[in-house]
């Protein structure tokens, strides 16, 4: 089994060295909001500030009577409190990873970032959090085929990003095959298709770009994919595309911080009848190089990294 390279860091202190993906360090952990980051040019996090208020928010959702009561008589105060504490820790985390595997990487390689907010079991006024970050290996981008599959419902609270999300969505992909990239959330009545379990959706339709605006988790290359249909005129309909019209689209594609901009080539989803034992899954196949999508994709390459803030330095990169 390939080893995974990965530190982890809480607040402020590295951890024991533990082999554990993204995914596996979340399910290791209680239960709390986190968001998952990249690094831009190695120094930089991209769209940095909506990660900080994405864990604020999700945090006050989650834990916010318990804070409140406890220790933060102010909600607004959560979020000085973790400006604070995460670029602290991501930098300890970044420093154990680089003393552990600096010298079997390449210069300019780039990484995810998961950040974990939980409520410790005692808080108290020097610990009221527990702030935890993973840094591991950001994945490359090169994609042979991508296929995305329905299966799911929509969130019951899409503004939270609550790891127990991941814990509900595990089985699902535990089972699914190897060569699905991800999921899509679909409303059985209405078809329509809210987003990815990991993802945000688009379908381009009479040229026209279609996703969800509301039950969704507002990714941050999301907010840089609407910014810039607005820059540059290109029609944007804030509306879930709709499985029942799959027929009638030109292309589709997702979006998350490590993936930008990724084309599909197909989409599967199950036959709609009313027998439930077996189920017969079609499958509908796009051009993953479709002109508009390849015109936003090259957009958000070329503006990603002007909306990264710069949170390391160069002395985390050679750690002594």
């Amino acid at each position: 089994m390939k080893s995974i390279l990965s530190a982890v860091a809480k607040n402020g202190v590295a951890l024991p060295c533990v082999s554990l993906n993204a995914t596996e360090f979340i399910l290791s952990q209680p239960r709390g909001a986190y968001t998952s980051a990249r690094t831009v040019q190695q120094f930089k996090i991209f769209d940095y500030d909506h990660h900080i208020r994405r864990l604020a928010k999700s945090t006050a959702g989650m834990h916010g009577a318990v804070l409140k009561s406890a220790l933060f008589d102010d909600e607004t105060k959560l979020e000085p409190y973790l400006r604070e504490q995460v670029p602290k820790t991501l930098r300890v985390a970044m420093q154990e990873f680089q003393k552990n595997f600096r010298n079997s990487l390449p210069s300019s390689q780039e990484y995810k970032l998961t950040i974990l907010i939980c409520v410790p079991a005692t808080p108290t006024s020097k610990v009221p959090l527990d702030v935890f970050c993973h840094v591991g290996l950001l994945k490359s981008l090169n994609r042979n085929l991508v296929k995305l599959r329905v299966v799911g419902e929509p969130r019951v609270n899409g503004e939270l990003k609550d790891s127990h999300w991941i814990r509900e969505r595990q089985s699902i992909y535990e089972a699914l095959p190897d060569d699905v990239e991800e999921i899509l959330l679909m409303d059985r009545e209405t078809t329509k298709i809210y987003e990815g379990s990991q993802t945000n959706f688009y379908a381009i339709q009479d040229n026209k770009v279609y996703t969800a605006d509301e039950g969704i988790l507002n990714g941050t290359v999301r907010s840089l994919i609407l910014e810039e249909c607005q820059k540059h005129s290109i029609p944007l309909i804030l509306e879930a595309p709709r499985l029942s019209e799959v027929a009638s689209w030109d292309a589709c594609f997702i979006s998350s911080t490590s993936r930008l901009v990724l084309g599909v080539d197909s989409v599967e989803y199950p036959q709609l009848t009313d027998d439930l034992a077996e189920v017969k899954w079609l499958q509908v196949n796009f051009d993953a190089h479709y002109h508009l999508l390849d015109k936003i994709r090259q957009l958000v390459q070329t503006q990603f990294a002007s909306k990264s803030t710069p949170i390391f330095a160069s002395t985390d990169f050679a750690p002594l």
